[in-house]
């Protein structure tokens, strides 16, 4: 396959299959599947989710550089219907035991995947008419306490890809920026309060609001008591003297 070749009429129809296909082939037993489930996933990251290959060559501190290039999930699902229910159906299994050390081998390239895309916001499509994105919150906040470093950067950026802005009348709630940041908020909350933390949780959650407040214009608006009193916490490295 040349990853350079550019995209056929006649092979959009089945993009949204080779992708799942290559996912599901990273936990095959066979070197050769494996192999060629790279060559079609990086075929497909080049040719379809973001054509500027020279975007994002490698992690920039907590940041993945994205193209002018890519897509944003709303786009992706809409070309791809057959992709989004397969996409979540496989999030949700390889997502169901994250806080051990087993590596799930599709995980860190469908979180990359994401990660890829441009914030649904951005889309041309009206945000509320994709009931996809909401639905993959869940899995993807679940990936920010998994014990890989990479799979908590990458979950971080794919939580904001996700984000639906801030709209505050936004029909899907679950995914504006106020609701996931205060969901972040809440569970870094919970964590001071319990003897024993995870520190790979705190890390991605701190992690994902970095990701949220960087895409807003103006972050101060969702500056809370609470989150003020989390930052100073863990900007201090625990020796804050207040609430916690």
């Amino acid at each position: 396959m040349i990853l350079d070749a550019p995209l056929s009429a006649e092979m959009k129809p089945f993009i949204g299959d080779s992708l799942i296909s290559a996912l599901i082939g990273y936990s095959d037993t066979s070197w050769a599947v494996r192999n060629s489930s790279t060559m079609t996933f990086s075929a497909i990251m080049l040719r379809v989710v973001d054509a500027d290959k020279n975007a994002g060559g490698k992690m920039k501190g907590i940041r993945r550089e994205v193209g002018v290039s890519a897509i944003t999930a709303t786009e992706l699902f809409r070309s791809y219907p057959s992709l989004a229910i397969s996409l979540l159906s496989l999030m949700k299994e390889e997502t169901g035991e994250v806080v051990t050390n087993r590596l799930h081998p599709a995980l860190f390239p469908l979180l990359l995947l994401l990660s890829r895309l441009q914030p649904i916001s951005m889309s041309r499509i009206d945000p509320r008419a994709d009931d996809i994105s909401g639905m993959l919150i869940a899995p993807v906040l679940n990936c920010l306490g998994h014990p890989h470093h990479k799979v908590r950067l990458v979950a971080s950026r794919a939580l904001a890809v996700l984000c639906s802005g801030d709209d505050e009348n936004s029909v899907q709630k679950n995914n504006s920026r106020r609701a996931l940041i205060e969901q972040c908020v809440c569970l870094l909350s919970e964590s001071l309060c319990r003897s024993q933390k995870s520190n790979n949780q705190d890390h991605g959650l701190l992690l994902a609001l970095y990701e949220l407040l960087k895409e807003c214009s103006t972050p101060a608006m969702y500056f809370s008591a609470s989150m003020k009193e989390i930052l100073s916490y863990y900007g201090s490295w625990g020796f804050f003297k207040g609430k916690f």
